[in-house]
């Protein structure tokens, strides 16, 4: 029987936006293809491009984002 070796994956400044669906598009597919056989997942940098202090921003593109992972 052969012996699987644990996966641990790494991502890093991402920097996701709403103005780059096809960057959210490429990620998605990797939560859903890759990353279920990994046994951890580090995010690292930015995820998101924010800006802190911004007003007016909707927070339903970091929560899609949260509902992904």
């Amino acid at each position: 029987m052969p012996v699987t070796t644990p996966r641990t994956l790494f991502i890093s400044d991402l920097h996701l936006a709403e103005e780059r669906p096809a960057t959210t598009d490429r990620f998605a597919r990797f939560l859903a293809e890759v990353a279920p056989g990994a046994s951890a997942l580090y995010i690292l940098g930015d995820l998101f491009e924010y800006w802190v202090g911004d007003d007016g921003r909707e927070l339903d593109f970091p929560a899609r984002i949260a509902n992904l992972l």
